[in-house]
């Protein structure tokens, strides 16, 4: 009896002993979870901010001072409009992730974009017919990032160069497409100091679960390539890095 109560209260420390050790790396667990979930926030919020101030203010103060004529005049009071209430919108946590939006507002945004810019470009824009609403988020990232490739194209292909947008949206994806065929560059040429690609296209698509393909060489144009599709970013968090190093 007594041999038989030594081994069960062996078993008993044993299983408790087996139990604290379980629970302190769970703990473990999930304190470097929380710390690598603030993080990645943390990247993710300051990539937010470097296209906020890349985008709307220093695009407001640049197209204020090119503004010569009526046209170029209002495209500057219109950043000037979005830079504020961006930065009212950054204050107040910039909406809510579950608002959706109808899937033809991404093309009609991009061709208002598209009508105010100093240099002309043929819109294309198809929604199927079983497109689905899309969220917020998505559509404020892709349009900012359009925006950003077609003011680049604008600024760098030339004055002769013909410039196109498609946007395609299907079931829960989208694809947007800035192209023309102007000067081009070499993106491993461009200045580290330069957010224009980096963080206002590339970061802007990645930071809602989306890509861009950004294929230029130097006299052959540059077709700038955006994707987001509701599934594959479900099932993979935002980047909260690039990969881009080439910068414009």
């Amino acid at each position: 009896m007594t041999l038989l109560g030594a081994i069960v209260l062996g078993v008993i420390l044993l299983l408790r002993s087996a139990a604290d050790g379980v629970d302190a790396a769970q703990s473990q667990a999930i304190e470097r979870y929380a710390e690598a979930a603030r993080a990645h926030a943390h990247e993710h919020e300051r990539i937010r901010v470097d296209a906020l101030v890349h985008d709307d203010v220093l695009g407001t103060l640049l197209s204020a001072a090119r503004a010569r004529d009526p046209k170029a005049k209002q495209l500057a009071r219109l950043n000037a409009q979005r830079a504020i209430q961006h930065l009212q919108d950054a204050q107040d946590g910039f909406g809510t992730a579950t608002t959706l939006v109808p899937p033809k507002e991404l093309g009609e945004r991009i061709g208002e974009i598209a009508r105010l810019l100093p240099v002309p470009f043929a819109l294309t824009s198809v929604v199927a017919p079983d497109a689905t609403s899309l969220p917020m988020g998505v559509v404020e990232s892709v349009v900012a990032a359009t925006q950003q490739a077609m003011t680049n194209s604008a600024n760098h292909a030339g004055a002769d160069a013909t410039r196109a947008v498609f946007v395609d949206v299907t079931a829960g994806a989208l694809r947007v497409r800035v192209v023309d065929d102007g000067a081009g560059f070499q993106l491993e040429e461009i200045s580290a100091e330069r957010l224009g690609v980096r963080v206002s296209v590339v970061g802007r698509v990645e930071s809602v679960g989306g890509s861009a393909d950004i294929r230029s060489a130097p006299g052959q144009g540059t077709t700038v390539e955006l994707r987001w599709d509701a599934a594959s970013s479900a099932g993979r968090p935002a980047a909260a890095e690039t990969g881009a190093e080439a910068l414009r």
